[in-house]
């Protein structure tokens, strides 16, 4: 039997070693399909896949203070013991459910045409913002968990980061002097702080978007090429003018 490799194409049309998927081939040429994940397999993740998504309804409704685990069981019609069974703790199901928020949020900014990397930057707080303003309950929710959740998720956060920067730099649009890895971390940084203040307002959300984005902006200055320079200069511009209104 001979193997025949496949690549398969991201949702950015970027393939990777890593996104490759084995097909096994018989003698004769033909296609062997891969056996079926068992019946009860399949069947759990079906069952963790409705917790995570009656967990989440839930904490848009209610507030993540006020959703129980009882009444999650009942959403997604599972017994308690079901649940238990796949999350042991209220914490590790709403990082279930904040960690697929994250995957559609990347899967959603990498997706959009943009002109430039940097502007696939700067469209990641802005996308932000709006998931925040539209949906305030679920984020202030999410953002309350930033300070306990696993490191799985924070180097989740950074490669997202790192990715940006790093396409920003391959397009010349950032020095290559930049180091991707702690610029990733101040940026991630930045925005859990705007994101804590933003806890406590009641409203100016685009100045706060206006801020993060002349911060992220100030970070990327001392990198900035000849092809970035004035967009980086605008973004910084509006933060100070958003800070002479406050």
């Amino acid at each position: 039997m001979r193997s025949r490799t496949i690549p398969e194409t991201s949702a950015v049309g970027i393939t990777s070693i890593c996104d490759r998927a084995h097909v096994d081939m018989s003698s004769e040429g033909k296609v062997i399909k891969p056996a079926r994940p068992p019946r009860h397999e399949a069947g759990k993740a079906q069952r963790r896949r409705r917790i995570v998504e009656a967990a989440a309804a839930l904490i848009r409704e209610c507030g993540a203070d006020d959703v129980s685990m009882v009444r999650i069981a009942q959403l997604a019609e599972v017994s308690p013991t079901t649940l238990y069974n796949l999350f042991d703790t209220k914490r590790s199901l709403f990082e279930a459910v904040f960690q697929q928020e994250r995957r559609d949020f990347v899967d959603r900014i990498l997706s959009i045409p943009t002109d430039t990397a940097l502007d696939r930057i700067f469209l990641a707080v802005d996308l932000s913002t709006r998931r925040y303003e539209n949906d305030r309950n679920f984020h202030r929710a999410a953002m309350q968990h930033v300070n306990s959740e696993s490191m799985a998720a924070r180097m989740s956060r950074l490669y997202f980061w790192k990715r940006l920067l790093n396409e920003a730099v391959g397009a010349g649009e950032l020095d290559r002097s930049l180091d991707p890895e702690l610029l990733a971390a101040l940026i991630v940084q930045l925005a859990n702080g705007i994101n804590t203040d933003s806890l406590h307002e009641t409203g100016a959300i685009d100045r706060l978007e206006l801020l993060t984005l002349a911060g992220i902006a100030l970070l990327l200055d001392n990198y900035a090429t000849a092809k970035s320079k004035s967009a980086i200069a605008a973004r910084i511009n509006a933060g100070r003018s958003a800070l002479l209104v406050s």
